[in-house]
């Protein structure tokens, strides 16, 4: 099995788990698996902290949203990010990852959505 890795201040290990869709659904309410993958892009750092606090329960949300702006856009772009999370989660929650065409730099910088935009799914990326 895959493993889904950020990179930020150290290699840190994704894993949705009951007790990440507990967080998730303690912040969000009820959402399907579809509702979380379609999150608003602003919403993600959330969602990839509940994925990480398994391993380091010390570790805020807003410690993971910094570590991970502070690898924008040197390692990862936002659209980088969303695409890892959402592939961890829907191997954890029993599903296939998507398979993602290359792009090339330029393409994905121009294509990586806003703070404020929703997320479209990956297979539309």
């Amino acid at each position: 099995m895959k493993d889904y890795v950020l990179n930020l201040d150290r290699p840190r290990c994704l894993k949705y788990g009951f007790g990440a869709a507990r967080l998730i659904r303690q912040k969000f309410g009820d959402r399907s698996v579809e509702d979380i993958l379609n999150m608003k892009v602003d919403e993600m750092p959330f969602v990839a902290w509940a994925g990480l606090a398994w391993e380091d329960p010390q570790l805020t949300a807003e410690q993971v949203e910094k570590l991970i702006d502070d690898k924008i856009p040197e390692e990862y772009t936002i659209s980088d990010i969303v695409n890892i999370v959402s592939d961890a989660i829907t191997r954890d929650f029993g599903g296939e990852p998507q398979k993602k065409k290359k792009s090339t730099p330029s393409k994905k910088k121009e294509s990586s959505p806003g703070p404020s935009e929703s997320r479209t799914k990956t297979s539309k990326e």
